[in-house]
């Protein structure tokens, strides 16, 4: 072997090594945890939904949507007939 090859080897193994060291490290999960975590976070983000859109009645909102989809198609086919004549 050249002096190159033994480098090169001497560092792919400090790098496996380093690699085996960080995966010994990391942290585990079981699953109980795993589901506390989930579960507070899907808590966390519905509560800041239901703050956003309190007070906000979905029924009233749909018929404000329909009735303004209504005007505007109305206005693009008067658009289009006056554009006809």
């Amino acid at each position: 072997m050249t002096d190159e090859t033994q480098v090169m080897e001497n560092t792919s193994t400090a790098e496996a090594e380093t690699v085996v060291t960080e995966e010994i490290v990391s942290k585990n999960f079981s699953q109980e945890q795993l589901d506390k975590i989930v579960e507070d976070r899907l808590k966390k983000q519905r509560s800041a939904l239901e703050r956003k859109y309190a007070g906000v009645d979905p029924v009233h909102y749909k018929e404000l949507v329909e009735v303004e989809e209504h005007k505007q198609l109305e206005a693009e086919r008067l658009k289009v007939n006056s554009k006809k004549f």
